[in-house]
């Protein structure tokens, strides 16, 4: 009768520790997090100042605004305001790359579900890391490259957006 009284402790502490990958468990991911890095890792001059950064964000010149928002019943919301866009060509002989960009008006807004795990938020097709109060994204999003005369897609530019939390 003690061992199975044992067991029956044992089996409720392992239980009681367990916990759903699908339900919030860290409480600091709830809120609203803003794009404050946009990187394809290679340096650009996008607004022709002669100063060349890897956060596209400090070479656009038009507004942008990009809010991410965790709620805690798992729903995940995201809207842009005044959504950049950016593309690139490739000479084809050099391997040169040039960046372009189109100031486009308006708002683009999503919601779907999210799912935690550890650091890890699964949402809208992407792993997004949280580390302290920055989320990074590396998947999902992508710059295509096109040849010079922009009939041809010849590659793509992996991308990472940092998040910040507000």
């Amino acid at each position: 009768m003690k061992s199975f009284n044992y067991c029956l402790l044992l089996l409720a502490i392992v239980c009681s520790s367990c916990s759903k990958n699908d339900t919030i468990e860290d409480v600091s991911i709830i809120g609203e997090w803003e794009l404050t890095e946009w990187r394809v890792g290679l340096e650009a001059d996008i607004n022709k100042d002669g100063v060349f950064n890897l956060n596209l964000l400090d070479e656009v010149d038009c507004d942008n605004s990009e809010i991410i928002t965790f709620d805690a019943d798992n729903t995940i919301s995201l809207v842009i305001e005044y959504n950049p866009k950016i593309y690139v060509t490739s000479n084809e002989n050099t391997g040169d790359y040039q960046f372009h960009l189109r100031c486009d008006e308006g708002i683009i807004g999503a919601s779907s579900t999210y799912v935690v795990s550890n650091n890890t938020i699964e949402a809208f097709g992407g792993t997004y890391y949280k580390d302290n109060n920055l989320l990074i994204v590396t998947t999902g999003y992508a710059i295509e490259v096109y040849n010079e005369d922009l009939t041809e897609i010849i590659g793509v530019l992996t991308s990472e957006k940092t998040y910040t939390k507000l």
